[in-house]
């Protein structure tokens, strides 16, 4: 019976796979892949400091051909931390060979110009000091914007809420959907402003603070913060050029 069961399960998800539209199945594999790609541009960057390097020092020593783009979530796999060198150390394989990269689900805008993917990440390096490796599993929003449906998502990761170090994939993708199809009532991180719809919702990307354009700039607003009393600009998406994310301060 537990064999039959297998069986069943098995076959259930092949067949929400093969369901699985021609353009959904394209951006999963795009969104996977621009997540490794953008783990090993910066992992490639790191390679020139073969000595190691302290995170204070490190980003300001990147050429300006590369822009310093959510380094918490894709810069953060691509190097580790040596407890008796005390520095940082550029993981010496490239990305493809020991991260996992996994898309769970994709939820689009009515015009499918805008998506939100929920994504799993396992790193399976074990052999490099001091990672984990093995058996835990991260998962992340990811915002996708385009211009047309016949061209690929420009990725831009949530940073606010992530799920870390869960066992199994099923579990972190799970918590990941439950949170996410639920934002409703919720403040956004972004301004004093609450969710009126979940990303299962393709009014979700009609209303939510991520997806407001400001045209002065160019750009969709991404985060604020809060300073002496009011909301400022931080970090901006835009579509419009091959900048990840774009990081203004204001003093």
């Amino acid at each position: 019976m537990k064999i039959l069961g297998t069986m069943m399960v098995l076959i259930f998800l092949s067949s929400c796979e093969g369901n699985k539209s021609e353009l959904y199945l394209r951006d999963k594999y795009h969104i996977e892949q621009a997540f490794l790609d953008n783990v090993e541009t910066i992992r490639r960057e790191l390679l020139w400091h073969p000595d190691g390097f302290t995170y204070n020092s490190v980003f300001e020593d990147l050429p300006d051909s590369l822009n310093i783009y959510s380094s918490s979530i894709f810069g953060g796999r691509a190097f580790y931390w040596d407890y008796d060198r005390k520095k940082f150390f550029t993981v010496p394989r490239p990305a493809n060979e020991w991260l996992e990269v996994e898309v769970g689900s994709i939820s689009y805008s009515a015009d499918s110009l805008k998506c939100v993917a929920l994504v799993t990440v396992r790193d399976k390096s074990p052999n490099f000091t001091n990672r984990k490796g093995g058996i835990n599993y991260d998962g992340y929003a990811i915002i996708g914007l385009r211009d047309s449906k016949d061209k690929s998502f420009k990725i831009y990761p949530e940073g606010f809420m992530a799920v870390l170090d869960y066992p199994f994939k099923f579990e972190a993708m799970w918590d990941l959907k439950r949170y996410y199809n639920n934002l409703r009532g919720n403040y956004t991180p972004q301004s004093d402003v609450k969710y009126s719809y979940g990303i299962n919702d393709p009014r979700f990307f009609e209303t939510a603070h991520e997806f407001s354009w400001i045209d002065s700039l160019g750009m969709y607003w991404c985060e604020t913060n809060l300073v002496r009393g009011r909301r400022v600009p931080y970090i901006f998406y835009s579509n419009q050029d091959s900048t990840i994310d774009k990081h203004l301060f204001v003093e």
